[in-house]
């Protein structure tokens, strides 16, 4: 099952970071290390969710709990909080981070507004196969160790007008990721 929108969110707070020498201010370079974000999420996807799980109940019991499992895996979901974990390594840290997508063949664009040390807006439009995305946000208190950040997400999923609302908190736990490996 394909993914619905894969911006991982930490990242896509740093998307703050990669365009802002182009404006003349910059917000500080996040820590290297063993990253928490606390993700609460508001969508429109529950008539969606419900159409899906209908039509699960057409697919085999031997196929059904494989399909179920990679949704709960993929970004699928209509509200929630999660908390997650990510690794940042040094390089990821210190590099010009874009928006990544799913799909590679993504056409994306974004403009930047660095308002101060600690605060940057910015709105973003992507077009693929799938559908096209656009999207704004803003991110704030931000410092090598944390921020916060608010992003409003729109577009369609297999058809259906899709709007989500996500707010994180995202804080620097440890130097060391442990377990936790850094994504590619």
């Amino acid at each position: 099952m394909r993914k619905l929108l894969a911006i991982p969110l930490l990242t896509m707070g740093a998307l703050a970071v990669a365009a802002a020498p182009a404006y003349g201010k910059t917000l500080p370079q996040r820590e290297a290390g063993l990253w928490e974000i606390k993700i609460d999420r508001d969508s429109d996807l529950g008539s969606l969710m419900q159409e899906i799980e209908a039509m699960l109940e057409q697919v085999p019991a031997e196929h059904r709990e494989q399909m179920k499992e990679m949704m709960q895996q993929s970004d699928l979901g209509p509200s929630g909080k999660t908390t997650l974990q990510e690794c940042i390594t040094p390089e990821m840290a210190a590099e010009e981070l874009s928006l990544p997508l799913d799909d590679p063949d993504a056409e994306c664009t974004h403009k930047l507004d660095v308002v101060s040390s600690s605060e940057a807006k910015f709105t973003f439009s992507c077009k693929s196969s799938d559908g096209n995305w656009e999207g704004e946000g803003r991110v704030w208190d931000w410092t090598p160790k944390s921020h916060q950040g608010q992003f409003l997400v729109k577009g369609q999923f297999d058809g259906h007008d899709v709007t989500m609302d996500i707010k994180q908190q995202a804080r620097w736990l440890d130097s060391d990721c442990g377990d936790v490996l850094p994504e590619e």
